[in-house]
Formats: structure tokens, sequence, C-alpha cells
């Protein structure tokens, strides 16, 4: 049976918690798992207490595998888990509305192309009418 130290334990879930948070989270998983605090822990124990951890904590894997790994105990591995089906049904009723809204999008920017075709034109014309008119005033402004 190998033991491992409060201060291991410590310095171990240190490396995923800040050093207040990991002795919070230490405390918790301790009293989680029925232990109370004192210097050493056998491999059970440090098993409960990993256990626990899992439980409690997030993201804490690879504090736990390190935990266990420490004290020669190797993880169980949990089978994996299924992920809830989900009827086949509604899938393909759903990819086609997507399709339709691009459509729009598209046809949308085409109208501003052509509405900014249509302006340029306009613009044409009125500064042709414009130049059309100041030469005729420039005309008269001569005959005078």
């Amino acid at each position: 049976m190998a033991n491992i130290a409060y201060d291991q334990i410590l310095s171990i879930v240190g490396n995923r918690y800040d050093y207040y948070s990991s002795r919070v989270i230490v405390g918790e998983a301790l009293k989680s798992a029925g232990l109370d605090k004192k210097d050493s822990y056998s491999d059970k124990e440090v098993q409960a207490f990993a256990d626990s951890l899992d439980r409690i904590g997030e993201r804490v894997g690879d504090v736990v595998d390190q935990l266990l790994t420490s004290v020669g105990v190797k993880k169980a591995e949990k089978p994996a888990e299924k992920p809830a089906e989900k009827p086949a049904a509604k899938a393909p009723e759903a990819a086609p509305a997507p399709a339709a809204k691009d459509d729009k999008k598209d046809d949308k920017k085409d109208d501003k192309k052509d509405d900014k075709k249509d302006d340029k034109k306009d613009d044409k014309k009125d500064d042709k009418k414009d130049d059309k008119k100041d030469d005729d005033k420039d005309d008269k402004k001569k005959k005078k």
C-alpha cells in the first residue's frame, strides 16, 4: 500500500486550481468522501477522495488521474456514454429551410446592385440635363 501526504494532494490539486481554491476544493472533496484532514492517506482513501473530487470539481480528470497514479491505483475506465438519439425525420425537413433564406439574401444583393446601376444611369441623365441647361444659359449670356 502506498500512502500519499496531505501536502502532496494539495500540490496535485494546486495544478488545476489556485492556492486558496485548491484548499477549499480539497476540504470539500474530503468532506464529501467522509474523510478527515490528516497527514497521509491510504490508496483506498485516495480513491474515495479522487471519486469525490471528480463529482464536485470541474475539469479535474487530469488531477484525478495524477492522484491515482501517485498511489499506484489505475482509474477504472468508464464506458463511453452514447449521446441520445434524435428522431431522423426532423433532420431532412430542417435542411431545405436555410437554403431558402440564402436565396433571399442573394436576391436582395442582386436588387441592390441593380438599384445602384439604375442610380448611376439616372445620375448621368441628370448630369447631361444640367450640362445642357448650363450651356443654354451660357449661350443666352453671350447673345446679350
